[in-house]
């Protein structure tokens, strides 16, 4: 599942954002970002995945549902 992708420019401190929903919460979560081709180095500064009750969803379009955020600041170097 894909949920965003962006051109950046390199040595630059960039920021990804998106949202996503989920049916059930999981026991876990595996968060992956894949990088530039080799010989181009990826820097994260930070990662943050935040998801509210579905008790507090007023709004989205599908209720009972975990609606989540996440963001990622990161740095191309050449």
């Amino acid at each position: 599942m894909i949920f965003c992708r962006t051109s950046v420019n390199k040595d630059s401190w960039e920021k990804l954002e998106g949202k996503f929903s989920l049916s059930t919460m999981p026991d876990r979560v595996v968060f992956y970002l894949e990088g530039p081709a080799p010989g181009v180095d990826l820097l994260i500064r930070s990662v943050e995945i935040n998801c509210s009750t579905p008790n507090n969803n007023v709004g989205y379009e599908v209720m009972n549902s975990w609606k989540c955020y996440f963001s990622v600041q990161f740095c191309i170097l050449t």
